[in-house]
């Protein structure tokens, strides 16, 4: 007995040093002396599992541990982890489910998460559901509920007050990390329902709870370039994202994106730094060597650095390879350099003349030099080399409005429908086309309403239906609609400015001086707002008088 008890904390001492190697000596000491001991093999388990990650020795003795014992809940919660880290998911089911047939909460939660992701939710739902009564005060359990109902099941009204009534428990140390998961998915059901203003301020909140989380940051920089166009704020967000975390590898793809699609600011520096740091953490993606050769070419006139890149795209990457080369030109022609990406989309067409990519984005090119009839030539070859990809239909469409042709616009647009009934961008531009174009009102209104039924975070379409009703002189619709709109960019100058007058007509004077009060909270250096807001203030004295 002795000799078990100095075996015993020998082998705790080496295992906390991880000292594995020594430890599986003493353990199987230890085995000699209990030879078929449940407590042997619970310790076996773990030492092949987290000393030398082998997964399928550690089962091994998970299994025998339950043959001596098929109660112990921590081993049988063990047994399906391993199972699932195996690739067994089948296995791993069963013995969570004999977990949580024995009332293990924690069993629960990963019998509702496998489902889920086997994207059986109404199963997945009714696990959690019985899990968060097991235990009442587990926020994850209640996280994955409003998740379910709010994301895959489509009741958002409700995933939302699931999230918010969660919400009013008392933040602890020990509840922080499922309240931040409960704030960001109040967040995305937000997003989800089209109320970005309120997803914003959600994500800030949560914030308030853990001011150092990553993904918020990065969420709240993702909504800002979706939503609000708002290219200065969105860089900050996501730069405060990889700072947090220098490891965030979507965080540093997001941020150099940012930059090299939007070219903003011209701080391509940025986007080369943040690239290269990629390469130096493994990452190894194509795009990436294409992309530091776009920008040392165009904006450094760097000769080694860009020849350091082209010989890594063209040598090691691309080759004659005219799918890959049309790659690379897309990737140059990302960075404004149309002269370059023309010059490579013309060699890809000398190898192989039936790419419609490569005519597409000819088509581009030339559309962006306004040589319409070009571009129109381009766009109709790559339909026709290609008539199932939609993307030329699109920018065809583009060229037919831009030179008059708003009848052959609606035709295109159409085609686009008849392809794909749900093509939000020919739907939205239909309804543009027969409104802004050629003031057909019925027409509109019937294109606006598809639009609307399949569009709900569009700034622009919100603004420009509540435009059209204010142009048919219904006034309170259009107020509805030009809220919709600042609801989902409030920072945008035509649509708050449109949401004033709109109160102005209805003399909802009050409504329109808080909306200036919070106009000028973002930005108090905006002087029309402040000439709107005495002016207002005036008209509403005169009003009371």
């Amino acid at each position: 007995m002795k000799e078990f008890k100095k075996l015993k904390e020998k082998y705790i001492s080496q295992f906390d040093s991880k000292n594995y190697e020594e430890a599986l000596k003493t353990i199987l000491k230890i085995k000699k002396l209990k030879s078929d001991d449940t407590e042997v093999y619970f310790n076996l388990a773990n030492l092949y599992e987290k000393g030398f990650n082998d997964y399928k020795r550690a089962l091994v003795y998970r299994r025998k541990a339950f043959k001596l014992n098929n109660t112990n809940i921590e081993n049988i919660n063990r047994m399906g982890i391993l199972y699932h880290k195996l690739g067994k998911i089948k296995d791993a089911k069963i013995m969570w489910k004999c977990g949580f047939e024995k009332g293990d909460y924690v069993c629960g939660l990963n019998v509702g998460e496998t489902l889920f992701w086997e994207r059986q939710y109404k199963e997945s739902l009714q696990v959690f559901e019985k899990t968060a009564k097991l235990k009442k005060k587990n926020l994850y359990a209640i996280y994955m509920i409003g998740r379910i109902i709010g994301e895959p099941l489509g009741d958002v009204d409700k995933g939302i007050n699931i999230y918010k009534k969660a919400l009013k428990r008392k933040v602890t140390s020990n509840n922080k990390q499922e309240v931040m998961r409960l704030y960001i998915g109040l967040a995305i059901l937000y997003e989800k329902k089209g109320k970005i203003n309120d997803a914003i301020k959600t994500y800030k909140s949560s914030l308030k709870v853990n001011h150092d989380d990553c993904y918020v940051y990065h969420n709240l920089g993702a909504i800002h370039i979706r939503y609000l166009y708002d290219l200065k704020s969105a860089k900050e967000y996501y730069k405060k994202a990889i700072k947090l975390n220098e490891n965030f590898i979507k965080g540093l793809y997001d941020y150099a994106d940012l930059i090299y699609k939007n070219f903003l600011n011209k701080s391509y520096d940025e986007a080369i730094k943040t690239y290269e740091s990629l390469i130096k953490k493994g990452e190894n993606k194509d795009f990436i060597y294409m992309r530091l050769f776009a920008m040392y070419e165009k904006y450094y006139k760097d000769d080694e650095k860009g020849k350091h890149y082209y010989d890594e795209v063209m040598k090691k990457r691309v080759g004659n390879d005219p799918y890959k080369l049309g790659r690379f030109a897309s990737e140059i022609l990302n960075s404004g350099n149309d002269v370059l990406a023309e010059k490579i989309y013309k060699n890809v067409l000398e190898i192989n003349f039936n790419l419609s990519q490569a005519h597409n984005d000819l088509g581009v090119i030339n559309f962006r030099r306004k040589n319409y009839d070009v571009a129109e030539e381009y766009y109709r070859r790559a339909i026709n080399l290609n008539p199932k990809i939609i993307e030329p239909y699109l920018a065809l469409a583009g060229v037919l409005r831009n030179t008059k042709r708003w009848e052959e616009a609606i035709k295109v647009y159409k085609d686009v429908i008849n392809m794909n009934e749900k093509s939000r961008e020919a739907i939205i531009n239909l309804a543009y086309t027969y409104d802004i174009d050629l003031n057909m009102k019925k027409d509109a209104e019937r294109w606006y309403k598809v639009a609307l039924q399949i569009e709900n975070k569009c700034s622009n379409l919100y603004n420009n239906y509540a435009f059209f009703c204010e142009k048919s002189n219904n006034i309170k619709k259009a107020e509805k609609y030009y809220l919709k709109a600042f609801e989902i960019n409030s920072k945008d100058e035509a649509i708050f400015n449109n949401l004033i007058s709109t109160y102005e007509k209805l003399k909802k004077y009050s409504s329109a001086l808080n909306l200036c009060e919070y106009i000028l909270k973002d930005n108090p250096k905006n002087e029309k707002i402040k000439y709107k807001l005495a002016l207002l203030r005036q008209i509403q004295k005169s009003a009371i008088h």
